[in-house]
């Protein structure tokens, strides 16, 4: 059967590969598990309770979900199968935020992952139910019922087409409201059939979803799952997913960048509790692992060193994630190439790639097989998807220009927008600067609102920077100032848990971030971290001085978007005084 219609993958799953675990939620601390029918059953009854209430085609409906539940699942595919339209929000959006949304959208009825998001909303005019997995709840005793209509549900399930909006998926943006991306079934599916081929497992595969579902990553990744006839584990608090990919031995996961981080950073507080021999053999490894270099070609001392440290020290690594684990796809944000290097040491395939929302959302991705990935680069693109660059100026590149049908059909209710989302020859305009090599990798070097030019006339692309100053271990967060300005500064967080340990490490006194983000030791570690980075750059791209913060840049302070990049503006007016101090002497 072809696959055209995102609701179509549980009938997919259930002729191809049927699964008695096809979505499991741990309820309780018990595994409760469905199989492929009874999701397709679940679907079936969601569906009439949303008939039953009176929604019909075309209605619209508000979705704040967070982690990929089952009920969730099937109120997103019963909602698109009898042709309603599910608007997502996240859940980290604000009240102003999620009031715009309800407002552009006029929906019928809004379900919300938990009753704390019920407080932003303004209006008591729409019906709100929280989506539980309790059989108790309002959702569950209004939505889901036992008895459905089956051919009155394929009755209306037969007149939507691939071509038809499935969904509305908003935007978080770095600035100003949220824009609703418009995407097709013809759009999710195609970008699904690209992929699929490209991962490294197969039919009944164990995989966790942790992400917000709100995201279309993981929202793809789930779809795709569902296609392949994964055994999909949920884990609705990330914080228990170390605990989770041990009891599950995972064999796929996608990721953001920051879980491999972590991952580092528990290897590294592993260490700190050793002994002096295991202490330096620890450090040994992983500076083996963070300095693997793919392409070296065979020299037996480095090939040696590799096996040893993967082996006798990283392997620990690799059983922390369950020891089954044959791919990570990681996305969202840039993936530090030597994090990369690590996990190949020891063992874990992590592949980046790129897309955005307005692409459904993959773009490029690096393969699985030998020859055909590139650390440092976010891939090749898929086979259904083209890209050029526009205007290449110098070494950072040009705008990356995407067409393929997983493009998507403009911004909900915002046609000004939409039109300015293309280029005259119908290219959509990804906003993101990047270079592409002679194999066709494509490489990001920033967004190009973000590319700036010093009071010299040099160009500078923050995100690289940023991305390379963060290698540091005590520098949790970091941001690139410069734009007409003589030199370059940096507003920086450091990790202030890293520099605890340090601080007794080295008989330094510790109170609190708001102190020592004064403490001219702590200064002075951050600033050997810098110089490190600095020898590799040009003098115009090194930073001069720099400004320590106390408090971490998050969502809930604004400082950070629903997908965790900073906003740009609002850092800089949020520290607008340190900014100052650290051009107040021009550099002669």
């Amino acid at each position: 059967m072809m696959l055209e219609r995102i609701f179509d993958i549980i009938d997919f799953q259930i002729k191809r590969h049927p699964n008695q675990e096809a979505l499991s939620i741990k309820t309780d601390n018990v595994w409760v598990r469905y199989s492929s029918q009874e999701i397709k059953t679940k679907i079936l009854q969601t569906a009439q309770g949303l008939l039953n209430w009176g929604l019909k085609k075309n209605d619209t409906i508000v979705i704040i979900p967070q982690a990929a539940t089952p009920h969730t699942l099937f109120l997103d595919l019963a909602a698109q199968m009898i042709g309603l339209l599910p608007l997502i929000a996240h859940s980290t959006f604000t009240k102003k935020q999620v009031n715009h949304i309800v407002k552009e959208a006029s929906p019928k009825v809004i379900f919300y992952a938990s009753e704390k998001l019920k407080d932003r909303l303004d209006s008591n005019e729409v019906e709100a139910y929280a989506i539980s997995e309790s059989t108790n709840s309002d959702y569950q005793q209004c939505f889901v019922k036992d008895k459905f209509d089956q051919a009155a549900i394929k009755l209306i399930a037969d007149q939507i087409t691939p071509q038809d909006l499935a969904m509305v998926i908003y935007t978080s943006g770095s600035t100003g409201l949220p824009k609703g991306v418009m995407l097709s079934h013809l759009n999710i599916m195609s970008n699904l059939s690209a992929v699929m081929s490209l991962l490294p497992v197969g039919p009944s595969a164990k995989t966790i979803t942790f992400l917000p579902i709100s995201h279309i990553l993981e929202r793809s990744s789930v779809y795709m799952s569902l296609c392949m006839g994964f055994k999909i584990h949920t884990l609705e608090d990330p914080h228990k997913l170390h605990e989770t990919m041990v009891e599950v031995r995972p064999a796929f996961m996608s990721a953001v960048p920051r879980i491999i981080e972590k991952m580092l950073e528990g290897l590294t507080s592993y260490r700190a509790d050793q002994g002096f021999f295991t202490k330096k053999l620890l450090k040994w490894a992983i500076e083996v692992g963070l300095n693997y270099e793919p392409h070296k070609g065979f020299k037996p001392h480095y090939a040696f060193n590799n096996i040893i440290a993967r082996y006798l020290v990283l392997s620990k690594l690799r059983k922390a994630t369950g020891g089954k684990l044959k791919g990570i796809a990681v996305g969202g944000a840039h993936l530090r190439p030597d994090l990369a290097h690590l996990l190949e040491v020891a063992g874990i395939k992590i592949r980046e790639g790129y897309g955005m929302t307005e692409t459904s959302p993959i773009i490029t991705f690096n393969r699985f097989e030998p020859g055909m990935h590139k650390i440092g680069t976010v891939g090749l693109p898929l086979s259904n998807v083209q890209i050029k660059l526009d205007k290449e100026e110098g070494d950072l590149g040009g705008e990356i220009l995407v067409q393929g049908p997983n493009v998507t059909l403009g911004y909900y209710k915002h046609t000004e927008l939409s039109q300015e989302l293309f280029d005259p020859q119908g290219w959509l305009k990804t906003g993101d600067i990047g270079t592409i090599d002679e194999k066709g990798f494509l490489t990001i070097t920033d967004r190009k609102k973000n590319i700036f030019k010093t009071s010299a006339g040099k160009y500078v692309a923050p995100q690289l920077l940023e991305n390379l100053f963060q290698t540091s271990t005590y520098i949790n967060q970091i941001l690139i100032i410069g734009f007409h300005k003589p030199y370059i500064t940096a507003l920086v967080v450091p990790n202030y848990v890293k520099l605890e340990k340090w601080a007794n490490d080295n008989d330094i006194h510790w109170t609190s971030p708001t102190y020592m983000a004064h403490n001219f030791k702590v200064k002075e570690r951050i600033q050997e971290d810098l110089e490190k980075v600095n020898k590799t750059l040009p003098n115009f791209k090194r930073i001069v001085k720099f400004e320590l913060l106390d408090n971490e840049w998050t969502v809930d302070n604004d400082l950070l978007s629903a997908s965790l990049k900073p906003r740009r503006k609002e850092i800089e007016s949020r520290f607008k005084k340190q900014i100052e101090e650290m051009y107040k002497e021009q550099m002669i």
